[in-house]
């Protein structure tokens, strides 16, 4: 088996809600090589002080402190940090299965062409209480060919992420300028690289959605960033060169009317479907059912399928919980 050191990086900004909870899970891993690596990144609640506290018995976890930058620029100075060869994400609200950090870095050992992998995952809520599950693709090489072919979307969820941190740093690390999808876009570079990623089908991480994890307000916007990142992707595939943020935006207000309007539609459409996961997280059923009307009025036909599908999830998980 390998012996590469894996870190866990973590960048932290006021989560004194669920960190202990979360590093509590890091040390639990039946890995025995690795590293945490917390980035504070200017906190002002207790999560200095929850740090301190925990390295007095975790030898294992290594702090940076830096003023307040952002999630870009947290990463990076991990990135810079780090001492593994190996970099495991992870957010100070979520929670590892034991077996996550050895499970994915054995899959890395046997995979030298790739150079990510993720994995499916639970999903919690704030009380840690687990409502759904997500286990996307690509599972296969195939199957990422497929996606682009079809040109798709290609994300992976940036918590069950294992990276190599050599090629990372080789490709520069993470671009602020495409939060809150800078994942994504780094995801996208270490694909055309050569170096792709694939998704372990096995639930490795426990994810946590609640109100703090977006607002209404981001969720178009993430859409329509998901959607340049996307457009930039397949442009590089091409040898085309992308975009600027600026000139997409340009291009969009261009269009004509019916088109925009299309365009629009779809990205709050998304926008609510996304929205609607975090309604049901957090049990906020009114709410749920607004982001679910709006959602079919705008696709009829797929609003509808996916309220359906919903309601199906909700139901079996008020079963299960019974």
């Amino acid at each position: 088996m390998s012996q590469e050191i894996v870190t866990v990086l973590m960048p932290v900004y006021n989560a004194e809600r669920y960190l202990r909870e979360t590093l509590t899970s890091v040390s639990a891993q039946t890995l025995d090589q690795f590293e945490i690596l917390v980035v504070d990144d200017g906190s002002t609640d207790r999560s200095a002080e929850i740090l301190e506290d925990y390295r007095a018995h975790e030898p294992r976890l290594r702090i940076l402190r830096q003023p307040n930058g952002g999630i870009s620029a947290a990463l990076n100075a991990g990135l810079r940090a780090a001492k593994g060869t190996l970099i495991a994400r992870m957010d100070a609200d979520d929670l590892m299965f034991p077996q996550r950090l050895e499970r994915q870095r054995d899959f890395l050992a046997a995979h030298p062409e790739l150079g990510f992998c993720a994995s499916f995952m639970e999903m919690i809520d704030a009380t840690g209480r687990t409502f759904g599950e997500y286990c996307p693709g690509p599972l296969t090489t195939a199957d990422l060919q497929r996606q682009m072919a079809l040109r798709q979307a290609i994300t992976y969820t940036h918590p069950t992420v294992m990276y190599r941190t050599a090629l990372v740093r080789r490709l520069g690390g993470y671009d602020p300028s495409y939060e809150p999808c800078e994942d994504m876009e780094l995801f996208g570079r270490m694909i055309l690289s050569g170096f792709p990623g694939l998704v372990i089908p096995e639930k490795l991480l426990k994810y946590r959605v609640h109100r703090a994890s977006i607002s209404g307000s981001k969720a178009a916007l993430q859409v329509r960033i998901q959607d340049y990142v996307r457009r930039a992707f397949y442009a590089r595939l091409t040898g085309d060169s992308p975009l600027s943020r600026t000139e997409f935006e340009r291009q969009i207000a261009s269009l004509p009317i019916v088109q925009r309007l299309v365009y629009e539609s779809d990205v709050w459409f998304r926008a609510y479907r996304q929205m609607a996961t975090y309604c049901r997280a957090e049990r906020r059923w009114a709410e749920l059912l607004t982001c679910l009307t709006a959602a079919a009025l705008l696709r009829p036909r797929k609003g509808l399928r996916y309220a359906a599908a919903m309601a199906t999830r909700v139901t079996r998980t008020a079963t299960a919980s019974r």
